[in-house]
């Protein structure tokens, strides 16, 4: 389930790096450094327009001054969203 807007549909979903391997190589295969989400939200964190941090995410200006119904509906919405624990289901999938 994706951890910002919890579509549960298998085939979109991706396990994303929170922190860019290029920005911290030896952070790269850390558990704690991943999180599930579904496509659209995977690129809009590796495009910038959202940032995740201390387990909320956050959209940058560019997407705040938008006034785009798409845009309010499926990235504004989820600005100052607390994220769950899902690092915490990720480990036990890959244990099992």
């Amino acid at each position: 389930m994706c951890c910002i807007c919890s579509l549960d549909i298998e085939d979109l979903l991706e396990v994303v790096h929170i922190r860019r391997w290029s920005d911290n190589p030896y952070n790269g295969l850390n558990p704690s450094n991943c999180i599930l989400l579904c496509v659209l939200h995977h690129k809009a964190l590796d495009k910038g327009l959202i940032k995740i941090e201390i387990n909320k995410v956050y959209c940058i200006e560019k997407v705040m001054m938008s006034a785009s119904d798409s845009v309010k509906e499926y990235l504004l919405r989820f600005h100052d969203k607390r994220i769950g624990n899902q690092q915490l289901a990720l480990n036990k999938q890959s244990r099992t």
